[in-house]
C-alpha cells in the first residue's frame, strides 16, 4: 500500500487490511485484472474504501495518491524509487500476499514456436502452482 508521507497512515509499517476500511482510495480502472484482483481482496476482507478517481497504469495512480492524499495498492518494484527518495510511503499489509496477475501478449499471424510454447507452459505451472 502506498501514501503520501503526511498522511495519517505513512508513518505504520504494517497494517491490516480493516485499516484501509473507508479510506480514499486511487483505484486502477475496472476492466484491469490488477483492479479485479484488488476488489477480490477487498470484498474478501468485507471492506469498501472511497473511491477517488481510477486510472489505466501505475504512474497516474503513483501521482493521483500525491495529488489526492490518498491511498492505493500497487506492486512494490513501481514505487521503489519514490519510497528511497522519500516521495510516497510504502505500507506492508499483514496476513496479504497480494498478486499481479501475468498475461501474455502475441501476435496471433505468427507462429508459436518451440521456445514459446515452452515459456508458455512454464507460466501455466507457476499459475496452477505446479
Amino acid at each position: 500500500m502506498i501514501c503520501p508521507p503526511n498522511h495519517p497512515l505513512a508513518k505504520r509499517e504494517a497494517i491490516d487490511l480493516k485499516a484501509i476500511d473507508g479510506q480514499r482510495f486511487i483505484s486502477f480502472e475496472p476492466d484491469l485484472p490488477t483492479r479485479k484482483a484488488i476488489d477480490g481482496m477487498f470484498t474478501q476482507a468485507g471492506i469498501s474504501v472511497k473511491e477517488v478517481v481510477e486510472f489505466d497504469n501505475i504512474e497516474t495512480v503513483k501521482r493521483g495518491v500525491l495529488i489526492e492524499n490518498a491511498i492505493s495498492i500497487v506492486p512494490s518494484e513501481s514505487v521503489r524509487s519514490e519510497v528511497k527518495s522519500g516521495i510516497l510511503a510504502q505500507i506492508a499489509i499483514n496476513g496479504k500476499f497480494v498478486w499481479r496477475p501475468l498475461g501474455i501478449v502475441r501476435r496471433r499471424t505468427k507462429a508459436i514456436t518451440p521456445a514459446m510454447r515452452e515459456m508458455i507452459q512454464i507460466l501455466k505451472q507457476k499459475e496452477t502452482g505446479g
